[in-house]
């Protein structure tokens, strides 16, 4: 008679290891938030919107002499938008927000004054994600 014996405990430890790491996610959260957050620096520095990767229209001209002839940078004109994204996470969640009011106003454009999305993410961003998951995860 021939047996074979399978012996799972290392099959059994990598799965119950695996499981305690998905019950405790604050970590990655934590690493996603602050991608997500230089996503939305990067925005601001290219002055692109972050999905399309298209430039931002162009202040008007009113707007210009306004600021003395100054055309850049766009939507920085005193820091304050730039400057109050704040990243968050906890175990269940990762975001980035703002508390400034008229941040609404830019990334979704009103009346006379153009769509500047500075919040969002690209293919790449979502490819990018995956992999700081699949580093997170197996340890790579």
């Amino acid at each position: 008679m021939i047996k074979f014996i399978f012996d799972d405990s290392n099959f059994r430890s990598y799965i119950n290891g695996a499981i305690a790491k998905l019950e405790n996610v604050s970590d990655f959260n934590l690493m996603l938030s602050g991608y997500l957050s230089d996503a939305v620096e990067t925005a601001f520095e290219k002055e692109s919107d972050p999905v399309t990767h298209e430039k931002w229209k162009p202040l008007s001209e009113r707007r210009i002499k306004e600021r003395k002839g100054n055309a850049h940078p766009i939507l920085q004109d005193t820091g304050i938008l730039a400057g109050s994204i704040n990243p968050f996470s906890n175990e269940s969640m990762a975001g980035i927000g703002t508390s400034v009011d008229y941040a609404v106003v830019h990334q979704f454009g009103k009346g006379k004054i153009p769509m500047r999305r500075f919040i969002g993410i690209s293919e790449d961003d979502r490819n990018e994600i995956v992999s700081i998951g699949e580093k997170w995860f197996f340890g790579k």
